[in-house]
């Protein structure tokens, strides 16, 4: 769904608490692994917060803006265009100017296709449980789009990200409107399709 407002704090964190909170975590084995990439891309965040300035990005996420978030969904996973800026909070912030070429299209033979397409049309449900084993995660999985962008200065960025299916047409317009951009996207993602021929990330390689 689209949302014209936004909790400041939830996306840009704030120093105490919110998504960006102090708090420890368990670090072990895989878990390790996954919690330092977390960790590195909070990290990430919160240097590109302080570079280009929480004020300025305040005003931004205070203006005119054009946000995503699936239904139901935890607000950490909203996707925000500002006049200026693309945004996913907690691991990317990024001057719209600078981008060169872009798609939005399927990821590629994803582990829930099958879940994705039995249950396409229905609305996400956060207490929906399966009746098979190891498809907790796919239900705000089943959302997934990837985003890649290509600009001059660090190559090209993937991204990943639920946004349901109506609002994938109105995001690549309005970002579109937004940048000097050639848009890449595979026009299937937009009906909720899956490419199995070829990932779209074949287009920047």
């Amino acid at each position: 769904m689209r949302i014209e407002n936004v909790d400041i704090d939830v996306i840009l964190g704030t120093e105490n608490k919110g998504i960006y909170g102090a708090h420890e975590k368990e670090k072990k084995g895989f878990f390790k692994k996954l919690f330092d990439k977390e960790d590195a891309q909070e990290e990430y965040f919160k240097d590109r917060v302080q570079e280009i300035g929480r004020g300025e990005l305040e005003k931004e996420l205070s203006g005119k803006i054009d946000a995503y978030l699936v239904e139901k969904a935890d607000p950490k996973n909203t996707v925000i265009l500002t006049e200026n800026y693309f945004i996913l909070p907690g691991k990317e912030l990024f001057p719209l100017y600078m981008i060169k070429e872009f798609a939005l299209g399927s990821e590629w033979m994803p582990p829930y296709q099958q879940y994705a397409t039995d249950r396409l049309g229905i609305p996400y449900d956060p207490d929906y449980k399966s009746e098979y084993e190891d498809e907790e995660g796919f239900e705000l999985d089943r959302f997934n789009v990837e985003f890649i962008i290509h600009e001059e200065e660090n190559g090209v960025i993937i991204h990943s990200f639920p946004m349901e299916i109506e609002d994938r047409k109105d995001f690549r317009q309005r970002l579109l409107d937004r940048c000097i951009a050639d848009d890449l996207s595979d026009e299937g993602v937009f009906e909720g399709k899956f490419n199995e021929e070829k990932s779209i990330r074949e287009l920047f390689y």
